[in-house]
């Protein structure tokens, strides 16, 4: 998605787990990272642990790339919009979120008002997902209530949306929303059918 898998900036703090020696490779990316990292009683990386972590990067970068062609993916992808293939989708998955949940770039919220026993109310901001049902009720209805059009928001975000609100995808190309998914549904196959058609 040349989103990742390695940040390369617009971060504070990036870790890498080394599964084979039970490390973690901390980068600062930003001042208040190094300051952070800092105050931390971390010890300089190794030579062996760095060619580990340099393989183990060459190998999330050939794992995570896009078996189908970037370029000009928003223009094709947003032509789609009204494609079949959102409500085939939607006969698999269960509206759980997992995808919203575990992915890095999600950020949908909701606000709810919660009473307090001496009568007063709080207003507190919580996570949400676009995919969870409720996410897009409003006083006034519902205004994505089908599943089919929950899933398509949420891809055409990451693909299309978020181009147009930062200039760049919004999947960082991790897997978690393939890992996480109970029903076994792979954004990769989804994108690459809606480009078949």
């Amino acid at each position: 998605m040349g989103t990742g898998p390695k940040v390369k900036s617009g971060f504070d703090i990036a870790y890498t787990q080394l599964p084979s020696k039970d490390l973690l490779v901390i980068e600062a990316g930003s001042e208040i990272g190094a300051k952070l990292i800092s105050n931390l009683n971390l010890r300089p990386i190794d030579n062996d642990t760095y060619s580990e972590y340099v393989k183990l990067i060459e190998e999330a970068y050939k794992r995570a790339k896009a078996p189908f062609e970037l370029n000009n993916l928003p223009e094709i992808l947003e032509m789609k919009i009204q494609s079949s293939i959102f409500k085939e989708i939607a006969e698999r998955c269960i509206g759980c979120a997992n995808c919203n949940m575990v992915c890095p770039t999600c950020f949908c919220f909701d606000i709810v008002d919660v009473p307090e026993l001496d009568g007063s109310a709080r207003r507190v901001r919580v996570w949400d997902g676009c995919l969870n049902y409720t996410y897009a009720e409003v006083a006034g209805g519902h205004f994505r209530p089908d599943l089919w059009a929950r899933y398509r928001h949420w891809l055409l975000h990451k693909f299309v949306y978020w181009i147009k609100q930062f200039g760049t995808f919004g999947c960082v190309g991790c897997g978690r929303c393939i890992t996480w998914c109970p029903v076994g549904i792979d954004i990769r196959d989804v994108i690459s059918r809606l480009l078949k058609r």
